[in-house]
């Protein structure tokens, strides 16, 4: 008769499973929460290296020179991210691949910044360390 006592103060298997599954669920609802948010500074910056890419992708596709004006590049209203004064006042992508060379500054509110350079040769965007 102790078998069967102890018997029925245990779990089952599938208890201990359900268990498990209904912790695994509450993990997945509430550790989004606690991932740090992605700041306005970031997001532009990620926004416009995304256009840059495309733009670049589309000198290539359709053999002509693509041309655009990096004021129009920082089109967030309301984000608070600036466009460091720059030399230069538009960046063009080639046919072939390569670009011109430019250095875009941004900079939010806080004053923190994201540096991109954009190598002529290569057509490729580099985040400069900060």
């Amino acid at each position: 008769m102790s078998q069967a006592a102890g018997a029925e103060r245990g779990f089952t298997l599938l208890e201990l499973l359900v268990v498990f599954v209904l912790l695994g669920f509450a993990v997945l609802v509430v550790a989004p929460r606690f991932q740090p948010q992605e700041s306005a500074l970031e997001r532009t910056a990620r926004e416009i290296v995304r256009d840059l890419l495309e733009l670049r992708a589309r000198a290539i596709d359709q053999a002509r020179i693509e041309t655009v004006e990096l004021a129009h590049l920082t089109r967030a209203p309301g984000a608070d991210v600036m466009l460091e004064g720059n030399e230069t006042t538009a960046v063009s992508f080639y046919p072939d691949g390569t670009a011109s060379n430019a250095l875009l500054s941004l900079v939010d509110a806080s004053g923190r910044r994201i540096t991109l350079q954009l190598e002529g040769l290569s057509g490729r965007i580099i985040r400069a360390r900060e």
